[in-house]
């Protein structure tokens, strides 16, 4: 009887054995499943990734391209400004030397002279605020340009 229970206690334990074996395979087989899916898996999150940072960068592209179309846009409108107020300058200082020929060459009606000459001071202040207005806007849109630069270049590094 004890032949038949070592025999018996061999043959549980090669089915022990042979069930370890078999669980041992299905493990290999099922962790090799699972690395390769984390291969797939990272290879698809790379190329996704890769395809975000492409569009981040045509944006940022385009966002850069905006920008400097836009501060181009205000130089332009600055040097027409300034252009602008030169030619109104020396207009104003080409009827100011007509005036004070005129002034020269009459030899009476000093109180219409005197008229004249008021309004002449009055446009030329007027003039003059214009320009110091235009002057403080042009300052300002470099100040907004220099900011708009600072801010492009943080926004790139």
């Amino acid at each position: 009887m004890i032949i038949i229970i070592l025999l018996s206690t061999k043959k549980v334990d090669n089915k022990v054995n042979e069930i370890n074996t078999k669980i041992d395979n299905k493990v290999n087989e099922i962790n090799a499943k699972i690395d390769k899916n984390d291969v797939t898996i990272n290879t698809k999150v790379d190329n996704k990734v890769n395809e975000i940072n492409a569009k981040i960068d045509n944006k940022v592209t385009e966002i850069n391209t905006n920008i400097d179309n836009k501060v181009n846009e205000i130089n332009t409108k600055i040097d027409n400004n300034v252009i602008d107020l030169s030619k109104k300058i020396d207009a104003n200082t080409t009827a100011i030397n007509n005036v004070n020929v005129r002034v020269d060459g009459v030899k009476g009606d000093i109180a219409g002279l005197t008229k004249r000459v008021d309004r002449h001071d009055e446009r030329l202040d007027y003039l003059h605020d214009n320009i110091v207005d235009n002057s403080t806007r042009i300052s300002a849109n470099e100040d907004d340009i220099k900011k708009l630069k600072r801010s492009n270049w943080h926004y790139n590094h």
